[in-house]
């Protein structure tokens, strides 16, 4: 198992970037959802880790 986080580089990512970005992420959230997540690591000027996003799905899921 890798301790290495990652980055998703989503800052200036354009729609087609963000959809690409969830899929190959395996996050498989929808364009409104990654434009959401977009905008809200866009207020704190920075990208957000894997280690950030990865329990998203779930919690949409699980109403966490």
């Amino acid at each position: 198992m890798s301790n290495k986080v990652n980055e998703f580089q989503i800052l200036n990512a354009n729609d087609a970037e963000l959809m690409r970005i969830s899929q190959e992420g395996t996050l498989s959230l929808n364009l409104n959802e990654m434009q959401t997540i977009q905008s809200h690591f866009a207020k704190l000027q920075r990208n957000p880790t894997d280690v950030e996003l990865d329990p998203i799905p779930r919690d949409m899921v699980y109403g966490n």
